[in-house]
């Protein structure tokens, strides 16, 4: 489904002629649905896909703003007022954005790909019967001390080959799940990082932990890149991922372009392929009007949107939105 806004746009420029009156109504509630629980991007398998903060920043500090000392005292007891939690969170937001524009232009990476692509649809299609039955795996933190935690299940015997497979794509991929088709979740910065076992057990090939003292410096602004590169194990992520590599190498002007662009093409991949897999008919020949509306809604120019489409197009061949997801 579409943000109400982008939909209402997009329906005013599709053929009129070609729209399923049922699907339409469908998509308005889904739709509004979309604005009440923005975190909610869509159905599949029957089952509703959470992916937070899908195609806009949150800020840390919206999401604690009504909460008064009392609220704040039932969740963290007295350790911290809600004028602190309002301040940290209000601190926090700059950091917070950097690793949310870090994980989504990965995640647009990651769509953008060939070989991935290839591999997810080869996953899909191997496992496409306990999928449809059961759903897609999610993996619980590694310390298997929390089973304690109602909302902590192991799955049954028969399951673990599927979530073997998944789990094996995720560590080569480097990424924490998939949250859906073509909804890869990466893997979350952490400034200061959560307790190691309480991240999946394959995220331990992906992810390293740096102890920092509060008593000792930081490294030199000269060196504090080498380090942290040198500390992450970049060099060992794999020829797959090169690409990748090399554009989050720099740290420049056109890193940060090239980041903000791939961290568009994430839901922009999403929503044109879910516009034409819905109305395939209503959008032929409107591909113009639709570049001018999915402008607006990424505040960028049309012809940002067309190179875009054009870029995701060379890697996944011309007819890619046309692929059923």
């Amino acid at each position: 489904m579409l943000p109400e806004s982008l939909w209402h746009e997009a329906r005013q420029v599709l053929r009129t002629e070609h729209i399923d009156p049922r699907t339409e109504e469908l998509d308005e509630l889904l739709s509004a649905q979309f604005e009440r629980a923005p975190d909610v991007i869509g159905f599949w398998n029957r089952q509703p896909l959470c992916y937070p903060s899908f195609d806009r920043f949150r800020a840390p500090v919206d999401d604690v703003w009504g909460l008064t000392d009392r609220d704040v005292r039932d969740l963290w007891g007295d350790a911290i007022s809600a004028v602190q939690l309002k301040a940290a969170m209000r601190e926090a937001g700059p950091l917070m954005r950097h690793a949310w524009t870090a994980a989504r232009a990965y995640a647009g990476w990651l769509v953008c790909n060939r070989d991935f692509v290839r591999e997810h649809d080869r996953l899909f299609a191997d496992w496409a019967d306990p999928i449809q039955q059961y759903g897609l795996p999610t993996f619980a933190p590694a310390d298997t001390g929390l089973d304690r935690f109602e909302a902590t299940t192991t799955a049954p015997a028969e399951l673990t080959p599927l979530i073997d497979a998944f789990k094996n794509f995720a560590r080569r991929w480097q990424i924490a799940q998939l949250i859906g088709p073509y909804l890869p979740l990466p893997h979350p910065m952490q400034y200061p990082s959560c307790n190691p076992a309480l991240m999946p057990g394959h995220a331990q090939d992906a992810m390293r932990y740096i102890a920092q003292p509060r008593t000792m410096p930081l490294f030199p602004q000269d060196l504090l890149p080498a380090a942290m590169d040198a500390a992450a194990g970049r060099t060992a992520a794999g020829d797959h991922l090169a690409g990748w590599m090399a554009i989050i190498a720099g740290a420049n002007s056109a890193t940060t372009a090239t980041m903000a662009r791939y961290a568009r093409l994430f839901p922009l991949r999403h929503y044109w392929h879910v516009l034409h897999d819905r109305y395939p008919e209503a959008c032929h020949h409107r591909k113009g009007k639709l570049f001018d509306v999915f402008a607006r809604h990424f505040d960028v120019g049309p012809e940002t949107i067309r190179k875009d489409l054009q870029l995701i197009g060379r890697q996944l061949g011309a007819d890619w939105y046309r692929s059923p997801a």
